[in-house]
């Protein structure tokens, strides 16, 4: 694991326009330890909603990342950015200042091959269970899951997304993954 892995936090709840005002309530009780990677359904149209996520995270200490570009996530007062797998494939990831944090989505091992050579400092792999938030997608499994990011050069921090859990992690455990993200698991906890 590289050093970059430790400015991480190994939980994320990521937002979801299905929850509605759920969300800030949910954001409200998360514990102190958990990141939150706010996604809004348009950039443009939903900027003021983001801005506000962002600021009752910051509020209350939680690491946020915007799911954005970087100087969008920087403007909005984030502490990094989460890159969708395209923006990473293009390398468009680049860090605006110092100590900003940048993850990237995976949906393959040619994802996470980008994703480190890219220098980000995670990568959420997905779908690893059945999930509401894809229904019918095809699934890792743990198997591929292990497969997917065994040996991975650069060493790169690897996340489980994609019905997650607590339970759903602890049978990730023997694959070491670095953490794991969620929406519902943070719903319903």
């Amino acid at each position: 694991m590289t050093s970059r892995s430790r400015i991480l936090p190994r939980r994320w709840f990521f937002t979801d326009s299905r929850l509605g005002d759920a969300v800030r309530e949910v954001i409200a009780r998360l514990p102190k330890d958990v990141g939150v990677i706010v996604r809004v359904p348009s950039l443009t149209r939903d900027r003021d909603l983001a801005r506000r996520l962002v600021a009752a995270c910051r509020r209350r200490g939680l690491v946020v990342l915007l799911a954005g570009p970087p100087a969008l996530a920087l403007r909005l007062g984030a502490d990094g950015a989460h890159l969708p797998e395209r923006e990473a494939r293009r390398g468009s990831g680049r860090r605006p200042k110092a100590g900003f944090r940048l993850t990237a989505a995976a949906h393959s091992r040619a994802a996470l091959i980008r994703a480190g050579r890219l220098g980000v400092d995670g990568a959420f792999l997905s779908p690893v269970f059945p999930t509401r938030s894809h229904p019918g997608a095809r699934t890792l499994v743990p198997c591929r899951f292990g497969l997917l990011t065994r040996g991975l050069r650069p060493a790169l921090p690897v996340l489980a997304l994609g019905g997650m859990d607590a339970r759903a992690a602890r049978r990730l455990a023997p694959l070491r993954p670095y953490g794991w993200g969620a929406i519902d698991a943070w719903v319903r906890g």
